[in-house]
């Protein structure tokens, strides 16, 4: 197969995309990937030399993420110096235990005041602890030419409220490697089912046994009303695997707290699945349902952004838990690479549970995305979502089979 074809390979390879959204270029990108594939552009339907205004964002997409700023006002004409910094002398101990959120900010901070090939390195084996008063663990924004790099560091995240690991905006040729991202309170639980389906003047619901203390909650409510909700469990098979069998949750009380019993309502209204009210009245003693925790689970966030960069690596990486999305790339220029990026669950975990939404969702990129053995397992919804605009079928093989350009 030539390589002006467009062709998808998941995980085990590249996946190459040309995706445009809505987004104006400030160089004319497009010229660039098409000669790379070898192919005449001008023979591409509705390709221009045409290079929009760099200062003109007026068709900017406002669906989900408007946060499209050209990265091209990075300024490199200062020369700083080459250092590399670590984030113990900036405070960070590494215990797992001490919130390290402030001295890794803090230490990022920092990497401001030095030029190209400037490196923050964290302590090898180390467990760095997040609290809530952060709300993206390692933010890097409008950085060039930096690395942030780990090796078996783990950042552990109070991930109440739709709070993130990394994001990586604005930047040009930055690299992040060698950690593993984890959540201290986990997006999910398994419950033993102590009784079966009933209704009370609440609504449906079922009652449960949980595999682990989630935190101190009387009661906790999901949805603002029925048939909007979005929050949904599932059935536990004897494997241990998940099914799609869905459960949609709407509220929950506490039995015996100490005991860790809940009484879980359930939403039959819900629009975004079907058969909520069959799974559970099919659910027998002892069966096992995966159920979202509450104040983690289901907003509707991302754990990982990557948003209009040029050139960046994430690189030996694992991903170990997600409230809903996992990793979010949009408007980026240049490539992204996911060298040995694994989505998958911890070690320690009992289930297939890494996320509950889409592990990939890629949305108004006009550069390459990379991905080299990378792998991926337990995610309840698409692995990869992407949306490509500037795909152009060059011959069709079938009614359901072509091949783009």
């Amino acid at each position: 197969m030539k390589k002006q074809k467009a062709i998808v390979f998941l995980l085990s390879t590249v996946l190459l995309l040309t995706a445009s959204g809505c987004q104006k270029p400030t160089k004319n990108v497009y010229k660039e990937i098409y000669e790379e594939m070898e192919v005449d552009p001008t023979q591409v339907p509705g390709y221009t030399e045409t290079v929009s205004d760099p200062e003109d964002n007026s068709s900017v997409s406002s669906d989900d993420d408007n946060d499209y700023v050209s990265s091209d006002h990075i300024d490199s004409s200062d020369k700083k110096p080459v250092k590399t910094l670590n984030v113990k002398d900036f405070g960070a101990k590494g215990d797992g235990v001490t919130d390290d959120g402030e001295a890794i900010a803090t230490a990022v901070k920092a990497l401001y005041n030095y030029g190209e090939g400037s490196k923050l390195v964290f302590e090898k084996n180390r467990t760095y602890y997040v609290s809530g008063n952060t709300q993206i663990a390692l933010s890097l924004i409008e950085l060039k030419g930096i690395t942030v790099e780990g090796d078996n560091t783990t950042i552990l995240l109070d991930g109440t409220n739709g709070r993130g690991y990394l994001e990586v905006r604005n930047c040009e040729n930055v690299t992040v490697q060698g950690f593993n991202f984890d959540l201290k309170v986990r997006a999910h639980f398994v419950g033993t089912v102590i009784g079966t389906y009933n209704k009370d003047a609440t609504g449906d619901y079922i009652d449960i046994k949980a595999d682990r203390d989630f935190g101190n909650y009387d009661e906790y409510i999901y949805a603002n009303k029925e048939g909007s909700n979005k929050n949904f469990g599932m059935v536990v098979y004897e494997n241990g695997r998940t099914s799609r069998d869905y459960l949609m949750v709407y509220s929950m009380k506490a039995l015996d707290k100490k005991a860790g019993t809940y009484r879980y309502y359930l939403d039959f209204k819900s629009t975004m699945v079907a058969n909520t009210e069959g799974n559970a009245k099919s659910l027998k003693l002892n069966d096992k349902v995966m159920l979202p925790t509450p104040n983690l689970s289901h907003f509707d966030e991302n754990s990982v952004y990557i948003h209009n960069n040029s050139n960046c690596t994430l690189k030996n990486i694992n991903i170990w838990n997600s409230q809903s999305f996992v990793v979010s790339v949009r408007y980026n220029t240049g490539p992204i690479t996911f060298d040995h990026v694994n989505t998958v669950p911890a070690p320690d975990e009992k289930v297939n549970f890494c996320s509950w939404r889409d592990t990939y969702h890629c949305k108004a990129n006009s550069g390459k995305l990379v991905w080299k053995n990378c792998t991926g397992s337990g995610s309840y919804d698409d692995t990869f979502n992407i949306c490509s605009s500037i795909m152009y079928v060059s011959k069709v093989y079938k009614n359901n089979e072509v091949e783009c350009v």
